[in-house]
Protein backbone atom coordinates (compact mmCIF):
# COMPACT_ATOMS: atom_id res chain seq x y z
CA UNK A 1 0.00 0.00 0.00
CA UNK A 2 1.05 3.36 -1.06
CA UNK A 3 2.54 5.74 1.99
CA UNK A 4 0.80 8.85 0.81
CA UNK A 5 -2.98 6.87 0.97
CA UNK A 6 -5.22 8.71 2.98
CA UNK A 7 -8.86 8.84 3.86
CA UNK A 8 -10.59 11.78 5.14
CA UNK A 9 -13.92 11.63 7.10
CA UNK A 10 -15.97 14.45 8.67
CA UNK A 11 -18.40 12.90 11.32
CA UNK A 12 -21.14 14.58 13.25
CA UNK A 13 -22.15 12.51 16.60
CA UNK A 14 -25.82 13.16 16.19
CA UNK A 15 -28.93 11.69 17.61
CA UNK A 16 -28.83 10.07 13.72
CA UNK A 17 -25.12 9.06 14.25
CA UNK A 18 -25.11 7.35 17.57
CA UNK A 19 -28.01 5.37 16.86
CA UNK A 20 -26.10 3.56 13.88
CA UNK A 21 -23.86 3.46 16.02
CA UNK A 22 -25.33 1.58 18.88
CA UNK A 23 -27.27 -0.37 16.67
CA UNK A 24 -23.87 -1.29 14.80
CA UNK A 25 -22.45 -2.42 18.12
CA UNK A 26 -25.70 -4.48 18.91
CA UNK A 27 -25.38 -6.45 15.93
CA UNK A 28 -22.12 -7.16 15.99
CA UNK A 29 -20.11 -7.01 19.23
CA UNK A 30 -22.85 -7.60 21.90
CA UNK A 31 -25.26 -9.96 19.26
CA UNK A 32 -25.63 -12.76 21.88
CA UNK A 33 -26.02 -10.64 24.71
CA UNK A 34 -28.84 -8.62 22.97
CA UNK A 35 -30.32 -12.14 22.44
CA UNK A 36 -30.66 -13.39 25.77
CA UNK A 37 -31.91 -9.65 27.12
CA UNK A 38 -34.81 -9.88 24.29
CA UNK A 39 -35.95 -13.21 24.92
CA UNK A 40 -35.66 -12.26 28.83
CA UNK A 41 -37.56 -9.10 27.93
CA UNK A 42 -40.55 -11.09 26.01
CA UNK A 43 -40.58 -13.77 28.22
CA UNK A 44 -41.44 -11.17 31.24
CA UNK A 45 -43.99 -9.14 29.28
CA UNK A 46 -45.80 -12.66 28.24
CA UNK A 47 -45.94 -13.71 31.54
CA UNK A 48 -46.78 -9.64 32.97
CA UNK A 49 -49.90 -9.87 30.61
CA UNK A 50 -50.68 -13.84 31.64
CA UNK A 51 -50.81 -13.36 34.85
CA UNK A 52 -52.84 -10.05 34.96
CA UNK A 53 -55.13 -11.12 32.53
CA UNK A 54 -55.93 -14.47 34.63
CA UNK A 55 -54.97 -13.39 38.27
CA UNK A 56 -56.40 -16.96 39.88
CA UNK A 57 -58.61 -15.04 42.61
CA UNK A 58 -61.67 -14.36 41.64
CA UNK A 59 -61.52 -13.31 37.61
CA UNK A 60 -59.72 -9.72 36.22
CA UNK A 61 -60.35 -6.88 37.52
CA UNK A 62 -58.96 -3.54 36.52
CA UNK A 63 -56.86 -2.86 39.50
CA UNK A 64 -53.86 -0.79 40.72
CA UNK A 65 -51.74 -4.45 40.40
CA UNK A 66 -52.78 -4.70 36.63
CA UNK A 67 -52.15 -1.40 35.62
CA UNK A 68 -48.87 -1.44 37.26
CA UNK A 69 -48.00 -4.57 35.48
CA UNK A 70 -49.34 -3.13 31.89
CA UNK A 71 -47.22 -0.52 33.19
CA UNK A 72 -44.24 -2.67 33.15
CA UNK A 73 -45.23 -4.56 30.03
CA UNK A 74 -45.35 -1.68 27.78
CA UNK A 75 -42.07 -0.34 29.22
CA UNK A 76 -40.28 -3.38 28.50
CA UNK A 77 -41.87 -3.38 24.82
CA UNK A 78 -40.76 0.22 24.49
CA UNK A 79 -37.15 -0.40 25.40
CA UNK A 80 -37.03 -3.39 23.00
CA UNK A 81 -38.63 -1.55 20.28
CA UNK A 82 -36.74 1.53 20.66
CA UNK A 83 -33.41 0.46 22.34
CA UNK A 84 -31.11 1.57 19.78
CA UNK A 85 -32.85 4.63 19.93
CA UNK A 86 -32.49 5.23 23.75
CA UNK A 87 -28.76 4.52 23.13
CA UNK A 88 -27.80 6.60 21.09
CA UNK A 89 -29.62 9.74 22.64
CA UNK A 90 -27.96 8.39 25.96
CA UNK A 91 -24.75 8.15 23.76
CA UNK A 92 -25.37 12.06 22.87
CA UNK A 93 -25.36 13.30 26.13
CA UNK A 94 -22.53 11.53 27.38
CA UNK A 95 -20.46 13.37 24.53
CA UNK A 96 -18.01 16.02 26.13
CA UNK A 97 -18.64 19.21 24.52
CA UNK A 98 -16.23 19.76 21.63
CA UNK A 99 -16.36 16.25 20.71
CA UNK A 100 -19.50 16.30 18.64
CA UNK A 101 -17.65 17.13 15.41
CA UNK A 102 -15.17 14.93 14.54
CA UNK A 103 -12.27 14.99 11.58
CA UNK A 104 -10.69 11.77 11.22
CA UNK A 105 -7.88 10.96 8.70
CA UNK A 106 -6.83 7.53 7.91
CA UNK A 107 -3.29 6.44 7.11
CA UNK A 108 -1.32 3.06 6.81
CA UNK A 109 0.38 3.83 9.92
CA UNK A 110 -2.27 4.63 12.07
CA UNK A 111 -5.40 6.88 12.08
CA UNK A 112 -6.14 10.68 13.45
CA UNK A 113 -9.57 12.14 15.07
CA UNK A 114 -9.26 15.95 15.41
CA UNK A 115 -11.87 17.54 17.45
CA UNK A 116 -12.31 21.39 19.42
CA UNK A 117 -10.11 19.82 22.25
CA UNK A 118 -7.56 18.23 20.45
CA UNK A 119 -6.24 15.66 17.88
CA UNK A 120 -5.73 11.67 19.11
CA UNK A 121 -4.38 9.28 17.71
CA UNK A 122 -5.18 5.72 17.64
CA UNK A 123 -3.82 2.57 15.97
CA UNK A 124 -5.68 -0.30 14.29
CA UNK A 125 -4.76 -3.06 16.29
CA UNK A 126 -6.92 -2.11 19.07
CA UNK A 127 -10.09 -2.43 16.69
CA UNK A 128 -12.48 -5.31 17.80
CA UNK A 129 -14.76 -5.15 14.57
CA UNK A 130 -15.35 -3.51 11.41
CA UNK A 131 -19.05 -3.03 10.30
CA UNK A 132 -20.31 -0.90 7.30
CA UNK A 133 -23.89 0.90 7.49
CA UNK A 134 -25.89 2.20 4.29
CA UNK A 135 -24.53 5.40 5.70
CA UNK A 136 -21.73 4.89 8.11
CA UNK A 137 -18.61 2.48 8.85
CA UNK A 138 -18.52 1.68 12.53
CA UNK A 139 -14.95 0.61 14.29
CA UNK A 140 -15.70 -1.06 17.17
CA UNK A 141 -13.67 -1.36 20.38
CA UNK A 142 -15.54 -3.43 22.52
CA UNK A 143 -19.32 -3.67 24.06
CA UNK A 144 -19.79 0.18 24.63
CA UNK A 145 -16.89 1.77 22.70
CA UNK A 146 -16.92 2.56 19.03
CA UNK A 147 -16.53 5.16 16.61
CA UNK A 148 -18.21 6.30 13.55
CA UNK A 149 -17.67 7.75 9.78
CA UNK A 150 -19.95 9.11 7.66
CA UNK A 151 -19.67 7.93 3.87
CA UNK A 152 -21.12 10.96 2.53
CA UNK A 153 -18.10 12.74 3.59
CA UNK A 154 -15.26 10.56 2.84
CA UNK A 155 -12.72 11.95 0.63
CA UNK A 156 -9.11 10.54 -0.82
CA UNK A 157 -11.12 7.63 -2.44
CA UNK A 158 -14.32 5.65 -2.95
CA UNK A 159 -16.57 3.04 -0.39
CA UNK A 160 -14.93 0.41 -2.03
CA UNK A 161 -11.37 1.37 -1.94
CA UNK A 162 -11.93 2.80 2.19
CA UNK A 163 -13.31 -0.82 2.44
CA UNK A 164 -10.44 -2.74 0.97
CA UNK A 165 -8.22 -0.25 2.51
CA UNK A 166 -9.88 -1.18 6.52
CA UNK A 167 -9.67 -5.28 5.44
CA UNK A 168 -6.10 -4.97 5.08
CA UNK A 169 -5.09 -2.70 7.76
CA UNK A 170 -7.47 -4.37 10.89
CA UNK A 171 -6.82 -7.66 9.19
CA UNK A 172 -10.91 -7.67 9.96
CA UNK A 173 -14.03 -8.60 7.60
CA UNK A 174 -16.00 -5.51 7.40
CA UNK A 175 -19.17 -6.61 8.77
CA UNK A 176 -22.64 -5.61 6.84
CA UNK A 177 -25.74 -4.31 9.20
CA UNK A 178 -28.51 -3.05 7.85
Amino acid sequence: MEADVSFTFETVYDQRAMTAMARALRKTVRRKRNRRVRIFGIIAAVLGILVSLFPGDGGFAFDFRTGFTWFAVLLIALVLLFEDQLNGALGVKRLPPGTTKSVVTFTPEGYTSDTELGTSRFSYDHISVVAEMPRYFVLGFGANHAQIYDKNTLKGGTVEEFRHFLEKMTAKQVQQVK
